[in-house]
């Protein structure tokens, strides 16, 4: 054990493995990688294409138009699951056997993209980056406790209340300062 030795004798045996005249030793794995250059490289210019034709439609999309985005997400999912096939192979648990992507809400709300570009044409003057739109779900996520029933009309209700609440409160701090 390496642990127990020196660090003189340490050097030694890291200088030596360096120093060999066949170069470096390999670095050795006792598990296949579960991604290979080759597939990174594939799941970046897969990427990479279902974002330039999604950001290149502009009003309603013709239907050939949508197939090709289609089948570029569908491609690109492929390819991450290619990454995590490894894995799941060797997965113990149930957990670890199911594709990771199936649990992953982002990746599988891209199968609804062909379908909203058919619905609302352009999906660039949708974005939501500034918090509003699902940056609010961040917000409502603490008052749903369960999914049955009006769970939405409860969660609407439970946070237009708190923000009521916290403006009325904010006022009447306002107006003792």
């Amino acid at each position: 054990s390496y642990s127990k030795q020196s660090e003189d004798q340490v050097k030694t045996i890291f200088f030596e493995a360096v120093n060999r005249p066949e170069g470096v030793p390999p670095i050795v794995t006792d598990e296949p990688l579960e991604a290979t250059n080759e597939i990174i490289e594939d799941i970046t210019i897969t990427h990479h294409a279902v974002v330039a034709r999604i950001f290149a439609v502009e009003g309603i999309p013709e239907d050939e138009c949508v197939q090709q985005i289609d089948r570029h997400i569908k491609i690109f999912l492929s390819n991450i699951d290619k990454i995590d096939k490894n894995k799941r192979e060797r997965g113990k648990t149930r957990a670890e056997k199911e594709a990771f992507w199936l649990r992953k809400m982002n990746f599988i709300s891209l199968l609804n993209i062909p379908e909203s570009l058919k619905r609302y044409g352009d999906l660039k003057l949708l974005y939501e980056g500034a918090g509003e739109g699902e940056g609010s779900i961040r917000l409502l996520k603490k008052h749903i406790s369960t999914l049955k029933g009006d769970w939405a009309y409860n969660a609407a209700l439970h946070y237009l209340k708190e923000r009521s609440i916290k403006h009325v409160l904010e006022d009447n701090i306002r107006l003792l300062e």
